[in-house]
């Protein structure tokens, strides 16, 4: 069995060398050896002096973690999609309000702004949609 499938893509946070592996073997108390598969920092000892501090983690918590966000990433791309529309919903509202200063302003004529009005206000009713669809309700005044 090789439990190294992790080592060299695996870099640390606090100084950025690469994790390696390393083995332990463990006896247990009827003599039988146990490997015990850990990944540390490749920055942590250089020439005999610990440069890095960062602990070392088994393989085991490594593959458990790995495991864990495979199995979110549905959820980790309908979260994306959620903040997606939720900025498109503020992006129209802030747009629309510039939209209004112009007017207000003299910049563009009544009809400009009646047309932009009613595009930016079915552009927020789709997104609204979708952000409902993807199961939340967003409320904000335009």
């Amino acid at each position: 069995m090789n439990y190294g499938y992790f080592c060299g893509v695996l870099y640390c946070g606090k100084c950025g060398g690469k994790y390696t592996t390393f083995n332990i073997l463990n006896v247990s108390a009827n003599g039988v050896e146990i490997p015990n598969i850990s990944y540390r920092c490749n920055q942590k000892t250089r020439f005999g002096e610990v440069s890095c501090n960062s602990p070392d983690i088994s393989h085991a918590e490594v593959e458990k973690a790995f495991c864990e966000y495979v199995g979110n990433i549905n959820t980790l791309e309908e979260n994306h999609s959620m903040v997606d529309y939720e900025k498109n919903l503020v992006t129209l509202k802030n747009r629309k309000s510039q939209i209004m200063e112009q007017y207000v302003q003299g910049a563009i004529y009544f009809d400009e702004y009646k047309n932009m009005i009613e595009l930016f206000n079915k552009n927020f009713g789709v997104a609204e949609i979708e952000l409902k669809n993807q199961g939340k309700d967003f409320y904000i005044k335009i």
